[in-house]
């Protein structure tokens, strides 16, 4: 995981405070575009987020619980990836999201 300065803005700071309250993540991790500097002003927001309170809620479920903690507008879009640390651990040496996420993203909480 690469560790560098990130400008997350406001609503998403917002958001990542509010994840933390509700499903104290072990980590949240902003990967791809925005975690490289390389973002324009229509990227999204790549976030990992590894907690076990997603055990027994389906991967779509997990992401709607997510984006309902939205409370104000962001400016682009948000795509939460979900995962508890068992399925992350099964994930983490496969090509995927999970393996480019914790390989070259940062984490911000």
């Amino acid at each position: 995981m690469v560790g560098k300065k990130i400008r997350i803005s406001e609503p998403v700071q917002k958001l990542v405070a509010r994840i933390k309250q509700r499903f104290l993540p072990a980590q949240i991790i902003l990967f791809g575009s925005r975690a490289r500097g390389e973002e324009r002003n229509d990227s999204d927001w790549d976030i990992l987020i590894i907690s076990n309170q997603f055990e027994g809620i389906t991967f779509r479920n997990r992401i709607d619980q997510i984006l309902q903690l939205s409370t104000e507008p962001i400016g682009q879009d948000i795509e939460p990836f979900c995962y508890t640390p068992k399925e992350i651990e099964q994930r983490k040496t496969q090509l995927g999201i999970v393996k480019t996420a914790l390989d070259t993203g940062t984490k911000i909480a």
